[in-house]
């Protein structure tokens, strides 16, 4: 599939959102707790609202840049095989291998201690790994500390509602889950099991992130609690995301989280991911990690944004380039300008002189003031030679004519 070129405005709104921070850098290691996202390194990072922002600006023009081109063929069997399920939609699930099948093509969980990772039946946490921040919650329930940081606030808040929950599960270690899913299959079968218990390693109570709730003190029949109709389900539903949590399972998502509706199970996202999900109306995580937190999605869009910015530095290299050019070319036309009109000036010089300016030596006795006055000497010289003339050629006309007339009459005789 080839993208569509941005429009100028998405460009330059681009460039307005686009800031380089300092302080704020991917984490290349689990030595770090948490890193902001999105986490796009080097030259390009910017709020993570923005970048939501600029990502819908893209996928409304047609250009989708959690789209990735190794994917194309995977999308295009994914949406002829639910043709039901929207574009963005589709290139997101296959992004976080959901075309694959449950437990099927597993891979690591990346960034293990990024509080916005996924865990599910496609991302896997290690058998041997535990959380190095867990504190306790209350009655030895255990959360990685940024979440229960969040946790204990919005549980206040409740309570100043009138209203109150309690923890059923927290933390849950590799091999708690693996004892629950194995007595799970025992019990119900493989199948049962699946859907409502993730097998080891594939569990989000293992990250620490995770904490089951019910309005009743030591309810752990959660199936049968009816925790959706509570008045402390509706609070969270209504103001969880600004503590950074969301409804992990909800229930018109089940084929694509596919676990059974889970009310209680909520899941720390960070505020800023969870009031994004919010406010887009994106209630399945797995779609809203793979359209904008997905590893390769981050390395994509990035590198989308750095050839943006790489032509819009050409685009304006071309018309500095341009634009001097231009420069020189109408100083040369000023040039030629301004010796015309030194040209023009002069001429209009000569042409304004007045006769009297011009000394009379120099001009033609007839185009003198006094040219109507005549020598009198010259005047007289040429009448007289005028009238010598005359009387001359009156005077030998006679004779001119007898001498010739003689010398007729003489050949005659002859």
């Amino acid at each position: 599939m080839k993208k569509t070129k941005a429009s100028i405005a998405i460009i330059i709104l681009i460039i307005f959102i686009i800031s380089i921070h300092g302080t704020t850098a991917i984490a290349n290691s689990d030595d770090a707790l948490s890193y902001p996202v999105p986490f796009l390194s080097g030259e390009v990072q910017m709020d993570f609202l923005s970048y939501i922002a600029m990502m819908n600006i893209f996928a409304d023009t047609g250009e989708y840049l959690h789209f990735l081109n190794e994917n194309a063929a995977r999308y295009d069997a994914f949406i002829a095989d639910n043709p039901d399920i929207s574009f963005g939609k589709a290139i997101a699930l296959v992004n976080v291998n959901f075309d694959k099948g449950s437990y099927s093509n597993v891979l690591e969980v990346p960034y293990k201690y990024n509080i916005s990772h996924l865990v599910n039946h496609n991302f896997v946490l290690p058998s041997g790994w535990t959380p190095s921040d867990l504190i306790d919650t209350g009655f030895g329930h255990m959360m990685r500390e940024e979440a229960a940081e969040h946790f204990m606030p919005m549980r206040d808040s409740m309570r100043e509602a009138g209203l109150n929950v309690y923890v059923i599960i927290a933390y849950r270690s590799y091999n708690q889950q693996r004892y629950a899913h194995n007595r799970a299959v025992s019990n119900f079968g493989s199948a049962t099991a699946d859907r409502n218990w993730a097998r080891p390693g594939h569990s989000e109570h293992q990250a620490g992130l995770s904490i089951d709730l019910l309005h009743r003190p030591f309810d752990t029949s959660m199936h049968n609690a009816r925790f959706h109709e509570s008045a402390e389900f509706t609070w969270l539903t209504e103001n969880a995301h600004n503590y950074g949590f969301i409804l992990r399972y909800p229930d018109e998502y089940r084929e694509f989280h596919r676990y059974v509706f889970e009310p209680w199970h909520w899941r720390f996202v960070g505020v800023e991911v969870a009031t994004a999900m919010h406010n887009e109306g994106i209630a399945l995580f797995e779609e809203f990690y793979g359209r904008y937190l997905a590893q390769d999605v981050l390395s994509n869009v990035r590198e989308h944004l750095l050839h943006e910015q790489q032509t819009i530095a050409e685009e304006l290299a071309r018309a500095a380039e341009l634009e001097a050019a231009e420069a020189e070319e109408l100083a040369r036309i000023a040039e030629i300008e301004a010796a015309e009109a030194e040209e023009l000036a002069r001429i209009a010089e000569l042409e304004v002189i007045e006769p009297e300016q011009i000394a009379p030596e120099e001009l033609p006795a007839a185009q003198t003031e006094d040219s109507g006055d005549f020598d009198t000497d010259n005047q007289s010289m040429e009448l007289s030679t005028l009238n010598s003339l005359k009387v001359g050629a009156s005077f030998f006309a006679p004779i001119i004519c007898v001498f010739f007339g003689a010398v007729a009459v003489i050949r005659k005789k002859n």
